[in-house]
């Protein structure tokens, strides 16, 4: 009986606060709105921490692409080698000239050491793309972490300040214990 009644209007948190503070609802928006900060601190690092992960998704994406492209362009150099020398073979046979001559086989020979050394040049290539997509995945996803753990604490000092604002400005309680008093702020005694 001896508690305010919250006008209509007021919302949750004005009606819970007026209700917890048996009228003084003053000292209690001031918490309530430091949780809010909390809250908002807190889903901010989430939501940063989301879009880190999206990234680090896309660039493993990307190196997968990398590999896959590299793979797709070396059977390509193959078939367009093996194409290659069918057609020289083809050639040299119908103007009579020995396809196993040593000049025709050092020909051959030179394209294919050019063609696997362009394989392996691609081939490094994809690797090194790899490596550094998997490094920025990895900054991303560890920025991702750093995110949520800053929103947790800007969250925390936001609960904190409004806390302590509350105490302050004549809550329930006007005193705060002492940090690490653990004795006293469980309600024990000394």
């Amino acid at each position: 009986m001896g508690q305010a009644m919250a006008p209509i209007g007021m919302g949750i948190l004005g009606a819970g606060a007026v209700l917890a503070t048996g009228g003084a609802a003053l000292p209690a928006i001031g918490v309530g709105m430091a949780a809010m900060s909390a809250g908002s601190s807190i889903m901010g690092g989430l939501s940063q921490n989301s879009a880190y992960e999206a990234q680090a998704a896309q660039y493993q994406q990307q190196a997968r692409l990398s590999m896959l492209q590299a793979k797709v362009d070396e059977a390509q150099r193959l078939t367009s080698l093996n194409r290659a020398l069918g057609t020289n073979k083809a050639t040299a046979a119908a103007m009579n000239i020995d396809v196993d001559s040593p000049s025709a086989v050092a020909i051959a020979d030179y394209n294919k050491d050019q063609v696997i050394a362009q394989i392996g040049l691609n081939r490094l290539s994809a690797e090194t793309q790899v490596t550094r997509m998997q490094i920025a995945a990895g900054q991303d996803l560890s920025a991702g972490t750093s995110a949520i753990m800053s929103g947790l604490m800007q969250g925390g000092t936001s609960i904190f300040g409004g806390v302590m604002d509350y105490t302050k400005i004549g809550g329930p309680s006007s005193t705060v214990p002492a940090m690490g008093d653990a004795s006293t702020a469980f309600g024990g005694t000394h």
